[in-house]
């Protein structure tokens, strides 16, 4: 069995880039596989801000989970009933290739997004906030902790990383299950996104 491995990412090593559709800013956390094309991936985390009201990128055969950072935000997707989100709200999860329609109602927001293809790869983001220790498991495979404040410890087995900065995030990369523990000095907020592949070993 080999050891978990913790690969910090940090948020001041990121480059911007325009949206797929030029609507708004993206900026890209983590791809699979390594170097893959917004048509070619498996998997994709990003952040993103919109200022202004306008549509989604199209992204065929890829569904999208959205979790909110910052702001507010109404999202209208396809024929349903929009959807108000805002940083209190869980999770997001709708189809990429259905036209979406987003209305700013505070902004600037920024959101995490993780892009799954479909019949590929399974994704999940959860939101925790907590003081003093967290402790989770995480399933074989890949998951993501964004920070969203400052000072947060993370141990996994024998691999550590302290002093994480707003919008750090640790690549954790697991063969079996393992605890993960979040340790603070005040009340602080992380969201973790898990990946999962469908596809037979």
């Amino acid at each position: 069995m080999s050891e978990p491995r913790l690969t910090v990412l940090r948020a001041a090593d990121r480059k911007p880039s325009r949206w797929k559709n030029g609507g708004g800013m993206t900026t890209e956390i983590a791809v699979s596989p390594e170097g893959a094309s917004l048509e070619s991936f498996d998997w994709r985390v990003s952040s993103a801000t919109l200022e202004a009201d306008g549509p989604f990128s199209l992204f065929p055969g890829v569904d999208r989970l959205c979790a909110i950072l910052a702001g507010a935000v109404s999202l209208r997707v396809g024929d349903a009933k929009p959807v108000a989100l805002d940083t209190t709200s869980p999770p997001f999860c709708f189809p990429g290739d259905v036209p979406t329609h987003a209305q700013v109602l505070h902004g600037p927001v920024n959101d995490l997004n993780v892009f799954v293809r479909r019949g590929c790869v399974t994704g999940s983001i959860e939101r925790f906030e907590w003081s003093d220790e967290l402790v989770l498991q995480t399933a074989p495979g890949i998951a993501l902790l964004l920070a969203r404040t400052a000072g947060i410890t993370l141990t996994c087995g024998p691999a550590k990383v302290a002093g994480l900065m707003v919008d750090d995030v640790v690549r954790i990369c697991t063969t079996s299950d393992a605890t993960l523990k979040l340790n603070v000095r005040d009340v602080s907020i992380a969201f973790l996104a898990r990946l999962g592949d469908l596809r037979p070993q």
